[in-house]
């Protein structure tokens, strides 16, 4: 079993985002750190036609879980990384998004604070805080992603107030947290990872609840300790907007080089 790996779930549709997040990880993954993606069975050819057989390996979604509900992508592939720890290939995984690469150099050490014990992505997100009231004129923390974490709150009884984010992608798991959740919350609630986040959508109806495994993951860790946590900020630098990404070039923020002092990679959202 590895220690650690980069591990993308994805589709034929963001398959050329894959390409050249496989190409940034073989130009910069200094310690050789394996690289897996999957993606459904019907759309195994055309990964392999695109990204070849070398420098990564390729596994079907439906060998990790098998979905039971029609859910769309954006939440189905929340279930299928979530799950992960089921085919016992690493202890701890860095669940990279399409749409993410690599801009410097990077190494195990990055996200593995300990022998056995990974980072966790757990902070105040300012930065989120002050464009949206920048850009848009409105509250960070009346909005949507602080409706579900306090909702989340509200099913683990935690006794914290601080608004924290568990994110943004890529996100540093350990693969004994996922495993601890489902044996001691989800099977003794006669529940999957997935029957969890669709009961989660319903009882929280009156807000929209938008599933957030990252907070999930997060929460989890804060309220039960199974692995020690240790803090850390997002490692890639998230653009989720044109507008964010209009006013950082007029300011001249939104160049690689000066980001390589605070971030190892950039997640450019394709909707944008």
């Amino acid at each position: 079993m590895e220690k650690i790996i980069l591990y993308c779930k994805s589709y034929r549709g963001d398959v050329q985002g894959v390409l050249k997040l496989k190409n940034s990880i073989e130009k910069f993954n200094k310690d050789n750190i394996p690289f897996y993606v999957s993606c459904p069975l019907n759309d195994r050819k055309i990964f392999e036609e695109v990204l070849g057989t070398k420098n990564y390996i390729l596994i079907n979604d439906e060998d990790i879980f098998n979905l039971k509900s029609n859910l769309d992508g954006w939440r189905s592939q929340q279930i299928i990384k979530s799950n992960l720890h089921k085919i016992n290939i690493t202890e701890n995984y860095l669940a990279i998004d399409s749409d993410c690469y690599f801009i410097r150099d990077f190494y195990i050490s990055d996200f593995m604070a300990k022998e056995n014990v990974p980072y966790t992505i757990i902070h105040e997100n300012k930065e989120a805080s002050q464009y949206k009231k920048l850009f848009f004129g409105t509250d960070f923390n009346k909005g949507g992603y602080v409706e579900a974490l306090n909702a989340y709150r509200e099913i683990f009884d935690s006794p914290y107030k601080k608004l924290y984010d568990y994110g943004n992608a890529p996100y540093i798991w350990n693969c004994n947290v996922w495993k601890h959740f489902e044996e001691n919350y989800l099977i003794p609630n006669n529940m999957t990872f997935e029957t969890f986040q669709i009961n989660m959508e319903h009882q929280f109806r009156n807000i929209r609840l938008a599933m957030r495994e990252a907070v999930v993951y997060g929460e989890y860790v804060l309220n039960t300790k199974i692995i020690e946590l240790i803090p850390t900020g997002p490692y890639f630098k998230f653009y989720n907007s044109k507008e964010m990404v209009e006013y950082e070039k007029k300011v001249g923020l939104f160049d690689e080089e000066k980001l390589k002092s605070s971030y190892i990679g950039i997640l450019y959202q394709s909707k944008i």
